[in-house]
């Protein structure tokens, strides 16, 4: 189906065929990248051979079959943190022919029989596989006595959640918390490695998908209305911008950044300013700590502690889920603009709703924003709202949320990966100041965004 001389690369994609009468899904004498993809319901022929290098990475093959061998290395296959599941061949499921290699590394190997019927003079290997570690395979004497792999261990796995392109499994029992030196990110996106155990020390999950939290991204929502975070990832790092209030009402904004290890997430609290005089971006203090206590991928308690006040405070957060269906194009994300890096912005997109909350400095360096909402176009003029309101340990019936216009914005994205922005704010509050920035090239901080999921588990539907 896909043969290539030079380099092919399949990033979160979906192959899914029957009945194909091709030589294989991935072929030729040229390098193939298969990763955080699902292969699912192949049929005929493997779904790799040929010469040259193929690389699975971070991708689910699933319920395929084929009338040869499943990976056929007639070159070089690498197989690295991929769940190989109910695949069936009439000859080996995993074959070495003549100088070819093949290597896995936490792989998820379970179910994978000869022509969906368990034969046992049929192994699931033939030739030398090697492994670099951290496998597990119900089937034995088929990879090598590598670091952590567990042979002859069959596990019953869950079946694929409805819906949800590219398809994935998630691993259970002796598939978690084993592995070592995994990518920062699984199949899904999700950061790893987790763990759900507390105090543990996170290891990586065995296959595509590792268990653990993989957040919605974009703006959520506390129990008090008025303030709001977007949270992001990149990697393994999860990304804080608070949208809030200081002591005296006025709008400020926080930022943190930390790997997200598992249910519980904490950082250090830090606030960034700006030197009025020479427009400098100076180095963020730290104002106190922050943490996340996630009951689920929509479903949160925030926790902070200023330094100046020395007293903890949480609240309740939630996605803000204000349109139903997913984006056309998905441009969720905490942009920025590299050539002056100090001021950004968070968009997120729901169906054909865009909010933006734009964080930039008054006359006097201190970080403020606005809010704004548009439609769904790639170039718009979104007009720009500033508020004032209660700080995160007031009261928020003395210090009620009030709002002023603020100036507009023209955002214009160029791809899902790149925009361009006009801005034209005027500080209402007291310091005043305006932000004006013509034609600043924006680059998102975060990875690419899919809500698919995490909006079914809020209860939207797909």
């Amino acid at each position: 189906l896909f043969s290539t001389l030079g380099q092919l690369n399949f990033i979160r994609s979906v192959i899914k065929v029957r009945d194909g009468h091709f030589a294989s899904a991935f072929g030729g004498s040229g390098a193939t990248l298969v990763e955080r993809s699902s292969v699912v319901h192949w049929s005929q022929s493997p779904v790799i051979a040929d010469l040259g290098i193929k690389a699975l990475r971070s991708t689910t093959v699933l319920y395929s079959s084929s009338a040869d061998s499943v990976l056929r290395a007639d070159g070089a296959i690498e197989a690295s943190w991929t769940s190989l599941i109910g695949n069936g061949s009439a000859d080996a499921r995993f074959k070495v022919e003549g100088t070819g290699s093949l290597r896995f590394t936490g792989v998820l190997l379970q179910d994978n029989l000869s022509s969906g019927v368990p034969l046992p003079g049929l192994p699931d290997c033939a030739g030398a596989i090697a492994s670099g570690g951290f496998n597990l395979h119900d089937a034995s004497g088929c990879i090598g006595a590598g670091q952590g792999d567990l042979s002859g261990v069959s596990i019953d796995l869950p079946d694929p959640p409805p819906f949800v392109e590219p398809i994935w499994i998630t691993p259970v029992r002796q598939a978690i918390d084993v592995g070592g030196n995994c990518p920062t990110v699984d199949q899904r996106g999700a950061p790893r490695p987790q763990t759900m155990t507390v105090g543990a020390t996170p290891r990586c999950d065995v296959g595509a998908v590792e268990v653990g939290i993989n957040p919605y991204r974009g703006i959520w929502q506390p129990t008090r209305p008025g303030h709001g975070l977007d949270l992001q990832t990149s990697g393994n790092q999860l990304l804080l911008a608070w949208y809030t209030y200081a002591d005296n009402g006025q709008p400020t904004a926080y930022q943190a950044i930390a790997p997200l290890t598992g249910p519980r997430w904490q950082a250090e609290l830090q606030l960034s300013r700006r030197n009025p005089t020479t427009g400098a971006f100076l180095t963020p203090i730290r104002v106190g700590t922050v943490a996340i206590d996630f009951a689920s991928d929509v479903s949160a308690t925030l926790r902070w502690r200023f330094d100046a006040r020395g007293i903890d405070g949480s609240e309740a957060i939630r996605p803000a889920l204000f349109a139903v269906a997913e984006p056309e194009i998905e441009v969720t994300g905490l942009w920025f603009p590299p050539a002056e890096p100090g001021y950004g912005a968070t968009v997120t997109r729901r169906g054909d709703v865009t909010a933006v909350g734009l964080y930039y400095y008054d006359a006097s360096g201190v970080l403020r924003w606005a809010l704004g909402t548009g439609g769904g176009e790639s170039a718009q003029q979104i007009s720009m709202v500033s508020y004032t309101g209660f700080c995160p340990d007031c009261d928020a019936t003395t210090m009620p949320v009030r709002s002023q216009p603020a100036g507009n914005l023209l955002l214009h994205f160029l791809s899902p990966r790149r925009a361009r922005v006009d801005t034209n704010l005027l500080y209402p509050g007291a310091n005043g100041g305006n932000w004006i920035r013509s034609r600043a090239d924006f680059v998102p901080l975060n990875d690419p965004v899919d809500n698919s999921d995490t909006a079914a588990q809020a209860g939207l539907q797909r």
